[in-house]
C-alpha cells in the first residue's frame, strides 16, 4: 500500500504513516471509520453525527467531531503529514490524494478482477489475490468500531464481497 498515510479498517480501525501505526483515540477511530466508509464522498455533518452519537444534538455532535479533527489533525501535524481531512460547507470527508483507505483498495482490486475474468483469467486472478491479500480470513472489517451500526453494515457488507472473490477466484 506504499509509504503514504494509510487508513486501515480491514481489522482495526488504524492510522498508519510510514509503515508505522499513528497512536489514536476511540473517539477519533470511530470518525476516521465513518469517513473511511465513505470514500470519495463528503458526508453531511447530520449524517456524521447520526451515525457516530445518535443520542446528541447538532450542536453537541458538530463540537464532537470539531474536537476529534483537532485531534486527530494535530497528532498527524507532529508527524509532519498532510491533513486528509477535508471540511466543507457542513460535510466532511478524506481527500484520497492524500491517503488511501486499504477497503477501497480491496473493493477496487475485485472489481478489477471481475472485469477481466472473462478475457484476461490469470490477470483476474492476481487482482483477486491481491484483494484477498488485503484482506484475510481471519480480521474483521471495522473491528474495533462494531458497536455503531454503519460499522455493522459496513463489515457484513464486505464479508459478502470478500466471499465472491474468493468463490470467482
Amino acid at each position: 500500500m506504499g509509504d503514504g498515510l494509510q487508513i486501515r479498517v480491514l481489522g482495526r480501525v488504524q492510522v498508519v504513516w510510514r509503515g508505522q501505526s499513528v497512536p489514536v483515540k476511540p473517539s477519533w477511530s470511530r470518525l476516521i471509520a465513518c469517513l473511511a466508509s465513505q470514500t470519495g464522498r463528503q458526508v453531511p455533518t447530520v449524517e456524521v453525527i447520526d451515525a457516530l452519537w445518535p443520542d446528541v444534538g447538532e450542536s453537541t455532535g458538530k463540537n464532537r467531531i470539531r474536537v476529534a479533527l483537532h485531534g486527530i489533525r494535530k497528532a498527524l501535524s507532529e508527524l509532519e503529514v498532510q491533513d486528509p481531512f477535508v471540511s466543507v460547507r457542513g460535510a466532511y470527508g478524506l481527500d484520497s490524494s492524500l491517503c488511501s483507505v486499504d477497503a477501497t483498495q480491496f473493493e477496487e482490486s475485485v472489481r478489477y478482477g471481475r472485469s477481466l475474468a472473462a478475457t484476461n483469467p490469470k490477470t483476474a486472478a492476481e487482482h483477486y489475490q491481491a484483494a484477498l491479500d488485503l484482506y484475510p480470513v481471519d480480521i474483521e472489517p471495522y473491528e474495533n468500531v462494531l458497536e455503531l451500526d454503519f460499522a455493522v453494515e459496513e463489515n457484513r457488507r464486505l464479508r459478502t464481497v470478500r466471499a465472491s472473490a474468493v468463490t470467482e477466484l
